[in-house]
This record gives C-alpha cells, structure tokens and sequence, in this order.
C-alpha cells in the first residue's frame, strides 16, 4: 500500500510513498513505471492505493483506490 505522490504521464510513471515491499525494497518513495499506462488515468496525487508490481520488469501492473 501507499500514497501517490505524483503522476507523471510524460514518462509513463507515478511516484509512490510506499511501505516495505517484502523481499524486494524497504519503505521510501519512489517513481514507478506503470503498465498499461491507463492506469495513470485512474489515480491522482494523493490517493491512498494498493498496488501490484512486476518485480522483473519493475513496472506496476495494478492499482486498487482505497478510501482515504
């Protein structure tokens, strides 16, 4: 889960404050790729999410709005 900072559709990404992905990344924040990109219609800067990433492509592949 996390909080988006930004979405930047010029570079395909969003940047995230997220928590501790375990096994892959401690908590910080970060700009992500996201994939499909439509995604990046879906959320806004600061909207509380739960996101899914492809670790090896290190693209995020999903995102569920929560309630903030």
């Amino acid at each position: 889960e996390g909080k988006i900072v930004a979405v930047v559709p010029q570079t395909q990404e969003i940047v995230l404050e997220h928590e501790e992905i375990k096994g892959f990344m401690d908590t910080m924040t970060m700009g992500y790729k996201v994939s499909p990109t439509s995604l990046l219609k879906t959320v806004k800067a600061g909207d509380t999410v739960r996101f899914t990433i492809d670790t090896d492509k290190r693209a995020i592949t999903k995102i569920e709005k929560l309630k903030n």
